[in-house]
């Protein structure tokens, strides 16, 4: 029994493993692109935290694409050639990503959903809030899922008051938060939900403790995207 689980799994990696792309933009650069086809409707888009792809990120692709959803997996540091550090994540083009957001609407996709952890939310936030107001009418993002999401502005005094960046207060698509219980933004799980609420309603919020890794579902239910001015 146990040599057969070994074979189903080792085949199950074989047929959902990764297949490398490069998508060229207008701007000349090319991004390369860790992909796992299921033939589905539905894109998990992958984008790296400011220590690039998570180390992880191959298994739960595996996993994703054999539950029937395609997974990009976005290398962009390498792709820009640009060190792994904390302010990395303000480095990247966020025109080309939204080129690249077009790319994927050309494709047979319907739906897509951001996958990333820590300041790779930043970047989540600023895309699809670009994408909303370049394409008012487009259904095709439909959310989050952040695991220890960063969102604090770096910049701010030490010994200051958290200052959060302004970004998080921008969006209007529904976000799960994972936070392991253990991990240093645990503690912090309410301010960090109440940075992605929106003013008007107050979001919901669950708090699991069947399941360790998941503590804070949070539900944005007012579509109004307000003006936003800054990082």
């Amino acid at each position: 029994m146990n040599a057969f689980i070994f074979l189903f799994f080792l085949f199950s990696s074989f047929i959902y493993a990764g297949e490398d792309i490069e998508i060229e933009l207008d701007s000349g650069n090319i991004i390369s692109i860790d992909t796992y086809k299921a033939n589905s409707e539905t894109l998990f888009l992958q984008l790296p935290s400011e220590r690039g792809l998570d180390r992880d990120y191959i298994s739960i692709a595996q996993q994703l694409a054999f539950n029937g959803y395609d997974v990009w997996a976005v290398d962009l540091h390498n792709s820009y050639i640009i060190s792994k550090y904390c302010s990395s994540i303000n480095r990247f083009n966020i025109d080309d990503l939204l080129e690249l957001i077009a790319d994927v609407n050309k494709k047979s996709f319907k739906n897509i959903f951001f996958l990333t952890s820590g300041s790779g939310a930043q970047l989540a936030l600023k895309i699809s809030y670009q994408w909303q107001l370049k394409n008012p009418n487009s259904s095709l993002l439909k959310g989050y899922i952040f695991h220890s999401p960063h969102l604090v502005d770096d910049k701010h005094d030490f010994g200051s008051v958290t200052q959060y960046i302004n970004i998080a207060k921008y969006s209007n698509l529904p976000i799960y938060i994972l936070l392991p219980q253990f991990g240093t933004k645990f503690l912090r799980g309410n301010e960090i939900a109440m940075q992605l609420m929106k003013i008007i309603y107050t979001p919901k919020i669950l708090i699991t403790d069947k399941d360790l890794t998941t503590n804070i579902k949070v539900t944005l239910a007012e579509p109004i995207l307000k003006k936003y001015h800054g990082k």
